[in-house]
């Protein structure tokens, strides 16, 4: 049996629970879903890296501050290099 077949109802197996920050993309969006209660919808994707394209706002700054200019600017190439139905999309059915 694995530990999920022993873990109460509700509990998280996956450990996510407990992370202060996400350590990968499976933390990331369980941490965007259900820690935060949001919806990864298009419309909410698409805004949000309007947002972050945009190097005079407040929420930018604060994430460049956080995570570094360099890792911004490779995330705004990345960006725009994909579609936003790639980040949308990789879990159909949720």
């Amino acid at each position: 049996m694995s530990r999920q077949d022993h873990a109460p109802a509700g509990a998280d197996p996956s450990g996510y629970d407990a992370q202060l920050f996400p350590s990968d993309y499976a933390s990331w969006r369980h941490c965007i879903e259900v820690k935060c209660g949001l919806r990864l919808t298009r419309d909410y994707v698409q805004a949000r890296l309007a947002v972050l394209s945009d190097p005079g706002r407040e929420e930018t700054e604060r994430f460049i501050r956080t995570y570094g200019r360099a890792y911004w600017l490779s995330m705004a190439v990345q960006t725009r290099a994909s579609s936003v139905n790639s980040a949308v999309d990789r879990h159909p059915g949720r």
